[in-house]
């Protein structure tokens, strides 16, 4: 008789791969709301409102961890990242997803952040400001294709940790191109960029450089878009460049509040309005002085807080997209309808840019021929093809060619 025998029997058990990983989660995020509750104890007015916050999390948790169902479950030892269950399973997936958020958190160092949260602040524009710079860079990206991924400008990569490169006064540029069917345009999407005058100090003109023609002016947001077959130095000299500027503008919350009502008789400019109204009066008026003092600008548009997708206006200088003053509505919670409308928009103007039936074009190219200070051609009927440095000349539009 044999003395001992093997059998397989079928027990349920807690105790599995996946649910060690949950424990193991929660228990991180235990110790990280204790972390944040022990570390403010000099109970300033913003401290006393984070652990006001952090406290109810901090209960839950211990209140699940408490549970009998985490005390059949052993400690984890490796991370089963790969497992189906994790991936796929309903609750599983969010705890894996939320997991993985928290541990890049912990490890992303944003320099600019002194600006927003320094000394127990809360500058709100700011981080709006800010806020929209993702957005827009989203909304950008499904609009044209950038040459390069904006995570590789954004996010610098170190050892054991990431430092996101957005701060106040910190410029960043993304080109791209846009396939329109009419022709292919470059596109430059820029954040903080400085528009300064060149030229002579002492001139009284510096026509055609590119930049302002009296001060430098940095609106938040720029798109510039010019026919691929130029260069971007060519484009601006041939008036064949196009500026569209965004500012985001957090104190705005309906469009009354900056362009007044309708039936409104707005103050001279000696009679100045209260506090709140005069900044925004402000506002409007930096629109304006975006789309004047800057070459080749043809729109300057607010971006606001607003409450849905229909808060939107648009300003045309004469019956075409372009030129063009307006604002957007885009606000968190709000997102996807808002930015639809954005993207809508800027799709609408890369199609205009690209065709050379608009009269913006036939407009940007008799200022050109005017104002080219070559006398080599100034004076013939049609323009050559080159100049007499062999550089490519913008043909007639298409409306006036024999």
């Amino acid at each position: 008789m044999p003395s001992r025998i093997t059998a397989a029997k079928r027990t349920s058990t807690v105790d599995t791969v996946e649910n060690r990983f949950v424990k193991h989660a929660l228990n991180e995020f235990l110790e990280f709301a204790e972390f944040i509750e022990n570390r403010f104890d000099s109970l300033s007015p913003a401290e006393t409102r984070l652990r006001s916050e952090v406290r109810p999390i901090r209960i839950k948790l211990g209140e699940w961890l408490a549970h009998d169902l985490f005390r059949e479950i052993s400690e984890l030892r490796s991370l089963p990242l790969a497992s189906s269950v994790l991936q796929r399973r309903p609750g599983y997936r969010e705890i894996l997803r939320t997991w993985l958020a928290f541990q890049l958190a912990c490890r992303l160092q944003w320099k600019g952040g002194a600006d927003v949260f320094g000394a127990g602040k809360k500058d709100v524009a700011t981080l709006y400001e800010y806020w929209v710079l993702f957005e827009l860079l989203d909304i950008v990206k499904k609009v044209f294709a950038l040459d390069e991924d904006p995570a590789k400008t954004l996010i610098d990569t170190a050892d054991d940790h990431l430092d996101l490169n957005v701060k106040r006064a910190f410029q960043l540029s993304f080109e791209g191109s846009y396939g329109g069917a009419a022709r292919r345009l470059r596109v430059d999407f820029s954040y903080n960029r400085t528009f300064s005058r060149r030229g002579g100090a002492h001139e009284t003109s510096n026509y055609p450089n590119e930049g302002t023609w009296t001060k430098a002016m940095r609106p938040d947001f720029s798109i510039s878009l010019w026919p691929a077959e130029y260069t971007r130095a060519e484009a601006e000299r041939q008036e064949l460049i196009a500026h569209v500027h965004f500012d985001a503008k957090y104190r705005v919350d309906e469009l009354a509040d900056l362009f007044g009502a309708d039936t409104a008789i707005d103050q001279p400019d000696d009679q100045h309005a209260p506090g709140g109204a005069q900044a925004k009066r402000e506002d409007l008026l930096k629109m304006h002085a975006y789309r004047d003092a800057i070459r080749r600008s043809e729109g300057a548009y607010v971006i606001y807080p607003g409450q849905t997708g229909t808060e939107n206006r648009i300003w045309h200088a004469f019956h075409e997209l372009l030129p063009g003053l307006g604002a957007f509505a885009l606000k968190p919670g709000l997102v996807e309808a808002n930015a639809d409308t954005i993207r809508d928009f800027l799709e609408d103007i890369a199609e205009h840019v690209s065709s050379e039936a608009t009269r913006r074009e036939q407009l940007s190219y008799h200022r050109f021929r005017i104002e080219e200070p070559s006398g080599a051609y100034r004076a013939q009927v049609n323009l050559p093809t080159t100049d007499t440095r062999d550089r490519r000349l913008r043909p007639r539009p298409p409306k006036e060619r024999p």
